[in-house]
């Protein structure tokens, strides 16, 4: 945990003295001689600096300096920032003008507040921020909300995603014979699905998904990727999955929840998915006794379902199956996700320890488990008070505090 404190004092302070005089003849000099003294007054005010006094309550510098960065945010929540090393800063007020006008290789900052993707295409190398998802962790500076689709098209190889809730559909090379390498998406809430490669030709590789939230529905398909077997690298790692995992080829699925099943009689948990990993993951759906529907070749490892008896589809081994729901988590019982789920393992769960690495399974094992409040990974403001008045003194007493997760 690193914090800042700053605390910013602004003091400017000018006197005159005018002498009266009976003097008739004196009036229009001392007139002349006043107005000059109130323009130098007035310069005086204009071009005084602001005096910083700032704390340092961390072993960062960079630290306080991006809060201070982050401060003027908060007074201008429209305004998106985008910043190139060799190019230099840029503004926006939308978020698709953002992504047009911003250089190949820039990072875009997205404050609190609501912004429309316009379905735009990104078709250059970009790192998008947010400033989070969760409520719990962005009262100082308001969720990013994108509504509409996204989409990282060709020559997007190695862009990042992080910190927004995405309300709409997240593409990947979702045009015909596209080729896309290296996106990373993490810590995002995506409302619907994640498609990556369906289109014909198309082809993925090097795409990593890490601690999102993932559908808005149990009986929707989630994750979808054409059966392409031109993917490669795929993976999906502690996140929470609504709906169901469909269609997809050569995937890794490692310590995620997933909560859906298909919306058929009877339901799966699985759909058309061949040749994918399934690591330590836990399927909380208790009413789907067979795991998988036209599947094939698939390799489940140290996998916890509810139910899940009929295991088909691949080979399955050390399998916790008909795992009771009540002995699982220590706030969840059923139906999608919400920010007051806690799905840390309760202490006599069969899942703790169990995984393939030895933590537990879900999504709080491996040495890199899901974080608290979904934060971005840049410096991130959770709490600011701004005095409404200036103290007698004239200082204003300003108090920001920012934190960093680790990656």
């Amino acid at each position: 945990l690193k914090t800042a404190k700053q605390t910013t004092q602004a003091t400017a302070t000018s006197t005159y003295s005018i002498e009266p005089t009976a003097n008739k003849k004196n009036k229009e000099k001392i007139k002349r001689e006043k107005k000059k003294k109130e323009n130098k007054k007035n310069n005086f005010f204009l071009f005084t600096i602001l005096k910083l006094k700032i704390m340092i309550t961390t072993k960062r510098l960079f630290l306080v300096l991006i809060a201070i960065i982050c401060t003027t945010q908060i007074f201008a929540q429209s305004v998106i920032t985008y910043t190139h090393p060799t190019a230099g800063e840029g503004f926006a007020t939308t978020f698709s003008d953002a992504v047009t006008n911003a250089p190949a290789g820039s990072t875009i900052y997205i404050p609190g507040g609501v912004f429309n993707t316009d379905n735009i295409e990104i078709t250059k190398e970009l790192t998008i921020i947010g400033a989070g998802h969760n409520i719990d962790s962005t009262g100082a500076t308001g969720i990013t909300y994108l509504v509409g689709n996204l989409e990282f098209a060709q020559d997007s190889d190695n862009s990042f995603l992080t910190g927004v809730s995405l309300n709409g559909i997240l593409y990947i090379a979702h045009n015909n014979s596209e080729t896309v390498s290296n996106i990373r998406v993490a810590r995002c809430s995506i409302s619907t699905t994640v498609s990556i490669a369906t289109a014909t030709g198309s082809s993925v590789s090097n795409i990593s998904f890490k601690e999102n939230i993932i559908g808005n529905s149990n009986i929707m398909k989630s994750i979808e990727g054409g059966n392409n077997s031109n993917s490669s690298s795929v993976s999906f790692s502690n996140c929470i999955i609504n709906g169901y995992i469909g269609s997809i080829k050569n995937y890794l699925i490692k310590n995620c929840i997933i909560l859906g099943h298909t919306n058929s009689s009877p339901p799966y948990l699985i759909s058309g998915v061949d040749n994918s990993t399934f690591e330590n993951n836990i399927f909380t759906y208790n009413n789907s006794a067979t795991v998988t529907v036209n599947s094939s070749g698939n390799i489940f490892n140290n996998n916890l379902f509810v139910s899940g008896s009929n295991q088909n589809g691949g080979t399955y081994s050390n399998s916790m199956i008909n795992v009771s729901i009540d002995e699982l988590f220590v706030n969840y019982s059923s139906g999608i996700f919400n920010y007051e789920n806690d799905f840390h393992l309760k202490p006599a769960c069969v899942g703790v320890n169990a995984g393939t690495d030895g933590t537990d399974v879900g999504i709080y094992g491996t040495d890199e488990p899901f974080k608290e409040g979904s934060l971005p990974f840049n410096p991130h403001i959770y709490f600011k008070d701004i005095a409404p008045v200036t103290n007698p003194d004239g200082s204003l007493q300003i108090e920001i505090k920012a934190r960093v997760l680790d990656n």
